[in-house]
């Protein structure tokens, strides 16, 4: 391999670092990555930098360099990444306060709920959780963070891990650690308090300025609010989303009934290597599935009036094998169930619209034809033969397709990002319409303090089917993920408290089975590839779960959408 540069020298007392304006300096070995940050000059930003990559490796900013820098890139607080480590750390320190002020009680994080964190503090008695208790918790937040006390990433023994965690009856994190086989547990450590790391801190407390606590949800339950990654410096008004918030409650329940909870408990029945105890599980999960499907499909034809069933969630939700599964229990019902796909009635590219930078917007509500989906789903409802349109990829021009007549014990399946937005379908009367959202929401925790992050779940789940299924590398998918992500922003969340029902598409055990291909894919991604960053967070997140046999997974599962081998697989 060519070598473009001369290497840096290497000396045990200074270390060289090349900065972004390719510029080369040198500093004492042992520096503080903040100390290097604050002596250069970086392009100017509203909000500080939070955190570094070394070498493409993410540090603390309290963390001391010690050998040559190739590349060094800061991260800001209104980046993704850089609100995720403000979040986490306030996460951090509100554990802290809680062990000070209510000992007798466990912290458990539940999900995200906007801009928030739903937490529980569980105690032997159920005992409520007072206004006054929670008033004293963020007393005390104030004054460890007033206190200024530093955070450090550092390694404890296997065994200091097992008996600190036992200690302060930190339950998910003993079980986490129990299914480790490595010698030593990354934690990180601020005045004698630690937690298991999964991912960097800030370096001081200090640096926390914004946050909320408010009671919701349960008698022992309350919400740890933050500032939006977009407006670092407010936060913004609550807005609730009780639909949401019960579906993750019911989600919770089940994980508690099968003794599942966190991946520590998901790890262990995985590694304790029983195929009939793997496979029993999977089935339950299978099964929470299938009943919830009956309930929407009786919830659905339960209204004489209902015509139409709309379906709509972010990427990788898993929204086409929901809607056949959803067909084969309407038919059981009584039903004739016809899909009509959005995908068809796309309008010809000349009148497609574009976005600020120039290029067609394909995911916007005007980019379909609306006026053509109303008449055609009008005619439909009052059993008129219809013609269906094809729509051409590859000319960018509608077809005619076949000619359908609708029963009249028929119902319309639709399935599409913009399903639950009424501007798609202003023809059709409300009573006549049902509206489903489905995503992603796992229940699965860490440990008390991390989540499982639905949208590294779907990340995940897309790069595996556009690896098998569309060509995709993994590459492409996390640089187009970006894009993605802000159009569910747009056209999907804003619309998911108007759906008549949520269902849930998250099944526990998947990230252990699509680990299996996922790894391989992310691994291949090197040092060069502008992904690599994000590669090894996701890669990092990955390899939380334990590793699983795919083969045991039904075929008519959700989760085969991903890893193949559907029974509603098309052909």
């Amino acid at each position: 391999m060519q070598i473009e540069q001369e290497s840096d020298p290497i000396r045990e007392d200074t270390i060289f670092v090349h900065f972004p304006d390719n510029s080369v300096h040198s500093f004492p070995s042992g520096i503080h990555v903040s100390s290097i940050i604050s002596a250069e000059k970086f392009p100017a930003s509203k909000t500080p930098i939070v955190a570094c990559y070394i070498n493409s490796e993410l540090k603390q900013m309290n963390f001391k360099v010690n050998t040559n820098v190739r590349s060094i890139l800061p991260v800001h607080l209104d980046t993704p990444l850089g609100s995720d480590i403000y979040r986490k750390t306030l996460a951090f320190v509100l554990e802290m306060a809680f062990q000070k002020v209510e000992p007798n009680r466990r912290l458990e994080i539940g999900h995200s709920l906007g801009a928030a964190y739903f937490f529980e503090a569980k105690s032997q008695d159920e005992s409520p959780l007072s206004i006054e208790s929670l008033n004293k918790i963020d007393d005390e937040m104030k004054s460890i963070i007033s206190s200024s006390f530093p955070i450090i990433k550092t390694q404890i023994t296997w065994k200091d891990a097992i008996l600190y965690f036992t200690s302060k009856n930190m339950s998910r994190s003993l079980s986490f650690v129990t299914q480790k086989n490595t010698a030593m547990i990354s934690v990180s450590s601020c005045n004698q308090f630690v937690s298991l790391c999964h991912g960097i801190l800030l370096p001081n407390t200090n640096l926390l300025s914004r946050y909320e606590l408010l009671k919701y949800g349960s008698e022992n339950g309350f919400l740890l609010r933050f500032p939006h990654t977009s407006t670092p410096s407010i936060i913004d008004p609550f807005v609730d989303q009780p639909k949401i918030f019960s579906t993750f409650v019911e989600s919770k329940k089940w994980g508690r009934t099968f003794n599942v909870s966190s991946v520590g408990d998901l790890n262990k029945l995985v590694l304790d290597n029983s195929v009939q105890k793997i496979r029993q599980y999977i089935l339950l999960c299978e099964t929470l599935h299938d009943r919830k499907m009956v309930e929407i499909a009786t919830a659905a034809t339960s209204n004489e009036n209902c015509k139409l069933i709309l379906i709509a969630g972010p990427s990788s939700s898993g929204k086409t094998t929901f809607a056949r599964k959803l067909c084969v229990h309407l038919r059981v019902l009584g039903k004739d169930p016809f899909c009509l796909s959005l995908d068809d009635f796309y309008n010809e590219l000349e009148d497609c619209p574009k976005d600020a930078s120039g290029e067609y917007d394909f995911e916007s509500l005007e980019a379909l034809d609306v006026k053509l989906i109303n008449e055609t789903l009008s005619d439909l409802i009052a059993l008129k033969e219809v013609q269906i349109p094809v729509y051409n990829f590859k000319t960018n021009k509608k077809e005619r397709g076949k000619i359908v007549q609708l029963k009249p014990n028929s119902i319309i399946v639709v399935e599409g990002i913009h399903g639950l937005n009424d501007r798609l379908t202003p023809m059709i009367p409300a009573e006549q319409k049902y509206k489903i959202f489905i995503s992603a929401l796992t229940q699965l925790t860490l440990d008390e303090l991390h989540r499982v992050p639905t949208t590294d779940n779907r990340l995940v789940r897309r790069m595996v089917r556009d690896y098998q299924f569309r060509g995709t590398s993994g590459e492409e998918t996390i640089l187009r993920w970006p894009a993605v992500r802000a159009g569910e922003e747009k056209h999907i969340f804003p619309f998911q408290n108007s759906a008549d029902i949520i269902f849930n598409s998250a099944l526990d055990y998947e990230m252990c089975a699509l680990r299996t291909i996922a790894e391989p894919l992310l691994r291949r991604l090197l040092p060069s590839s502008p992904v690599y960053l994000e590669a090894q967070r996701i890669l990092s997140f990955v390899r939380c779960f334990e590793p699983l046999e795919t083969s045991h997974i039904p075929i008519n599962s959700i989760l085969r959408e991903f890893i193949g081998g559907s029974s509603f697989a098309d052909g």
